[in-house]
């Protein structure tokens, strides 16, 4: 990750600068919307919503309730996670962390890309690791983002990560 380029602004969530900061750009999680790639918004609305014509939503719900919540187990849990059931299981039960994450409580901003911005859940990796797939060390951050599903959603997982969430992670990784 080129840190040089990234801006962070650590902006209280729902408060009004945390609007209007949302408003003059292009969130991870709005990316999807935009594309017309995603059930949670419509391009238009969203326009009307960058232009100030029409408000945000400002609500909240039940699933971004618990999307919340269990953000911090989730990611505690993930550092445990060694590619296998089995493993991730025998290492929690021994306190065998074998990834590392930390919470970034800001905006992220990469000054090449100043439209775009995102929050991601966690970086991982900042005190080291190593890869899943070849078992080399790893040096640099990278980003985790957790998501969690109602089971009447579930569906949508079968076959593979959600579109949405594929774009989100994608912005997330231009601007990091």
């Amino acid at each position: 990750m080129n840190t040089d380029k990234i801006l962070n602004y650590p902006i209280p969530v729902h408060t009004q600068q945390w609007y209007d900061f949302r408003r003059k750009g292009v969130g991870g999680s709005e990316a999807a919307i935009i594309l017309g790639m995603s059930e949670y918004g419509n391009p238009t609305k969203m326009y009307y919503e960058k232009l100030g014509i029409s408000l945000p939503w400002m609500g909240d719900n039940e699933a971004m309730f618990w999307g919340r919540e269990l953000e911090d187990e989730i990611a505690g849990k993930w550092q445990y996670w060694d590619g296998a059931k089995e493993g991730y299981m025998k290492n929690y039960a021994t306190g065998t962390k074998v990834r590392k994450c930390r919470k970034f409580n800001a905006y992220m901003v990469n000054t090449d890309y100043p439209w775009l911005f995102g929050s991601v859940d966690r970086l991982i990796n900042r005190l080291g690791g190593y890869s899943l797939i070849n078992g080399e060390k790893l040096d640099d951050e990278g980003i985790l983002e957790c998501k969690t599903i109602e089971n009447f959603v579930a569906d949508k997982w079968e076959l593979g990560i959600p579109i949405s969430y594929i774009v989100q992670v994608h912005v997330y990784f231009i601007i990091t």
